[in-house]
């Protein structure tokens, strides 16, 4: 199996430590992840029951001047299951949700427009 061109590992340009030392950082957000939360107990293991039902958001920063990357990772997550499913919906339109034997649509309402009569 061959992996697509942005899978390769690229040449990093090696920088000089005292530069980094140097530089008052500009970080500038990369990427953002996140791992929604989940109802599931690990008996054996408090912090991992407490991050199945907290979720946990990853931010990758890369400084704008020395191009050195730092990443924090955040209890809890920034989006909703509702935001995400909107972004669905904005995507690729309507979402059906089945729940108890019941069928829900989630879909963008669109005004509409006000015609002008012509006489």
């Amino acid at each position: 199996m061959r992996f697509p061109k942005f899978f390769k590992k690229e040449e990093k340009e090696e920088i000089p430590q005292e530069h980094l030392t140097d530089c008052i950082h500009d970080w500038a957000m990369v990427a953002k992840t996140f791992v929604e939360p989940k109802p599931i107990a690990f008996p054996n293991s408090i912090e991992l029951t407490e991050l199945s039902m907290t979720g946990m958001t990853t931010i990758l920063f890369q400084c704008t001047e020395c191009k050195v990357f730092k990443q924090e990772h955040l209890k809890g997550i920034e989006t909703t299951t509702l935001d995400n499913l909107m972004v669905k919906v904005d995507i690729s339109g309507p979402e059906y949700i089945l729940k108890d034997g019941k069928t829900y649509i989630l879909m963008r309402y669109v005004k509409p427009q006000e015609n002008l009569q012509v006489r």
